[in-house]
This record gives C-alpha cells, sequence and structure tokens, in this order.
C-alpha cells in the first residue's frame, strides 16, 4: 500500500493548534524532526502570537520548554497558515541595475524604489540605462 508519508512539521503544528497533545505524548520521529525556527516561522503568521515568537527567538530552550510554551499559549483551533507571505516575486536585475545607476544606490534600496515606480517609469529607466546594461554590466559578470 502507497501511503503518502505526512510531514512532521505540520504534524507537530496540528499537535500544537489543533490535537494538543503534550511533549510526552508526542511520537519519537516528530520529536527528532522538531526545529524551533520553522516553527516559530510558521506562527509567526500569527500576530497575537508575535510577541510571544519575538521572546522565543532570543531564549535558548530546549526542544521540549519550545513545545510546551507553544502548546500552552497557542489557542486550540485550527490554522491556516499563509504560505504565500514568504514568497517573493523575481525582480528585475535591469531594472535594479539602472536604478542604482541613476540614483547611486545599493541593491537594498534599489528593490525598495522597484516598489515605489510604476510600469512606466521603470520602463523609462530601463531604456535610459540599456546600453549601459548591455555593455558594461553583463560584461562584468
Amino acid at each position: 500500500m502507497n501511503e503518502k508519508k505526512k510531514n512532521p512539521i505540520f504534524e507537530i503544528l496540528g499537535s500544537i493548534c489543533t490535537k494538543k497533545y503534550d511533549w510526552a505524548n508526542l511520537p519519537d520521529e516528530y520529536k527528532s524532526a522538531y526545529n524551533q525556527f520553522i516553527l516559530n516561522r510558521f506562527l509567526s503568521s500569527y500576530e497575537y502570537l508575535l510577541p510571544l515568537i519575538n521572546e522565543l527567538t532570543v531564549q535558548k530552550l530546549t526542544n521540549q520548554q519550545h513545545y510546551t510554551i507553544l502548546y500552552t499559549w497557542v489557542k486550540k483551533t485550527k490554522h491556516y497558515f499563509n504560505y504565500d507571505a514568504y514568497k517573493t516575486e523575481a525582480t528585475d536585475q535591469d531594472l535594479i541595475v539602472a536604478l542604482k545607476k541613476e540614483y547611486n544606490i545599493g541593491n537594498k534600496e534599489a528593490k525598495r524604489y522597484n516598489e515605489l515606480l510604476n510600469d512606466a517609469q521603470r520602463n523609462i529607466l530601463k531604456t535610459k540605462w540599456a546600453d549601459y546594461i548591455k555593455f558594461v554590466y553583463n560584461k562584468k559578470q
């Protein structure tokens, strides 16, 4: 029989959020797959948990302590995690180069500027810096 194996992280999230198993009743497979960072990442999508998650990230806790705190504080309800919140759109590298040259800024600032521009402004910048991108920037790489 070809049964699809469930991801232990999602099962752990389920045991924290809905099933409410204490640490002693968690299967060893879940205990060995326990990852505080990943669990914090998922649970931080809930605003009411942000202060708790923020504090948990700086504490040096064992997995059992971490689980027990989450088990105690997370409301018993079905949670739907927003995976799209962690996805980022691909950036147009040519546009980033054009922004860097136009405003004499770094990568981080160029990405921020990109979010503020409309499509017409982006096209103007790319056109203005097209020769530089084609003949200078691309040769550097």
